[in-house]
């Protein structure tokens, strides 16, 4: 079945996905929630949605590149 996603990656390269169900709408005055558990000098480089269904695309700096479905 396809779901939809959030794929964070950090600026060390940590990756990780979670479901888009486990994020909630905030009203006025929200605090914020956690995405994600971070060492003390990482941070969030990339934020992004997709699908199960989709490729993820991956580049390096030689000019390669890599793919990996979103499941």
């Amino acid at each position: 079945a396809e779901e939809d996603i959030v794929v964070t990656i950090s600026r060390s390269g940590y990756v990780k996905r979670t479901r888009t169900d486990d994020y909630r709408s905030q009203k006025r005055g929200g605090k914020g929630v956690r995405g994600a558990k971070l060492k003390e000098d990482d941070i969030v480089d990339h934020f992004f949605v997709s699908t199960t269904h989709h490729w993820l695309l991956f580049f390096t700096n030689k000019g390669r590149v890599y793919r990996a479905k979103a499941y």
